[in-house]
């Protein structure tokens, strides 16, 4: 339970939208969270505008927990907008981005902050791991774990790189990074504000690091891992990448990358997934799937951005926005409850 008398604040920002549920249970887990006197900490909660049971939720915990978690409406613009409202409203010298379908171990923020002040990090990450079963896990490869939320780093790694970075809803990062090199983008309306962020800090000479030891759990509903949700997240991915790209390598770097993966398409990902056909492999065939609508994305994405009025993508950008997934994934349970 957080200490009041504690100097160190950290501030726990969880966007949200149309999943009370799930929300009841990653708040509990922080409550959960042991700080050893150490540091005390806040729950700031963004509902971004949910039409579900969200406030009830929420106020619900509130009353049992006063001082601890607090509820601001947001105005319905999307995850990045909601994270800045929660940098806007929160008071910790640190902040830490936690996701409304996560359940934090009892010493995920302890971990994180021990982490931080022994390697003298300014943004560190942790694991997280798919809390779904073993059965389904067993069915899926690293491309589709990773897109679904799998994020593991077997060991302590004390200097990252841009390949390797602290990223998304379990990251702890010092809020005198913001003040240097700025909030979260919001023209990412498709992901990877926090990559991008990253990056940023990370040209800026901010120290970064990861942990094993820090772990949460990402809960995954059946209706998320299909075919089509694959399909969908990987779009996101390749188009998200492509806009990060752009913004940090400009025009003709994003380019001849462009080109790169039009030919890692052609001719490393689509005979393997012809052989992975062959053979039955079905993890195998889902993961060239989806690394093939990853390159997609990323066209997609490049070609909008070279010439946005001869290649407008206004359509297919809009339904790769967090608050479409949300909306598809209640289409597809309603469909099984009736």
């Amino acid at each position: 339970m957080s200490s009041i008398n504690s100097e160190t604040l950290i501030s726990i920002i969880i966007p949200t939208y149309n999943r009370s549920e799930m929300l009841r249970g990653a708040i509990g887990s922080l409550l959960r969270q042991e700080t050893d006197g150490k540091f005390s900490y806040e729950i700031v909660i963004i509902d971004d505008a949910s039409t579900d049971e969200t406030r009830e939720v929420v106020g619900e915990i509130i009353k049992c927990s006063p001082g601890l978690v607090r509820y601001v409406m947001g105005e319905g613009k999307g995850y990045t907008c909601a994270l800045n409202r929660g940098l806007a409203e929160s008071h910790g010298d640190w902040v830490a981005l936690f996701d409304d379908d996560e359940l934090a171990d009892p010493d995920w923020l302890k971990e994180l902050y021990a982490f931080a002040v022994h390697i003298g990090a300014q943004c560190v990450g942790g694991n997280r791991k798919l809390a779904i079963p073993e059965d389904i896990r067993s069915k899926l490869g690293p491309v589709c774990r990773g897109l679904i939320g799998e994020d593991l780093v077997e060991d302590i790694v004390k200097k990252c790189n841009g390949r390797l970075l602290p990223i998304g809803g379990h990251m702890l990062i010092k809020r005198a990074v913001f003040d240097a090199v700025g909030v979260f983008d919001e023209t990412f309306l498709t992901g990877g504000c926090d990559r991008d962020l990253v990056l940023r800090a990370m040209a800026s000479g901010f120290k970064m690091g990861l942990t094993p030891r820090a772990v949460v759990r990402h809960m995954i509903s059946p209706h998320r891992i299909t075919p089509e949700h694959m399909k969908w997240y990987s779009l996101q991915f390749g188009s998200s990448f492509a806009q990060i790209d752009w913004k940090r390598w400009g025009r003709l770097k994003t380019v001849l990358a462009c080109l790169a993966r039009i030919g890692q398409a052609l001719l490393v990902n689509l005979p393997l997934l012809f052989i992975a056909f062959l053979t039955g492999n079905q993890p195998e065939i889902l993961d060239r799937k989806a690394l093939l609508w990853r390159a997609v994305g990323y066209i997609r994405r490049t070609l909008f951005l070279l010439a946005p009025r001869v290649f407008s993508q206004e359509r297919f950008l809009s339904r790769l926005e967090f608050r479409k997934e949300r909306e598809m994934v209640t289409k597809d349970s309603t469909k099984d409850d009736n």
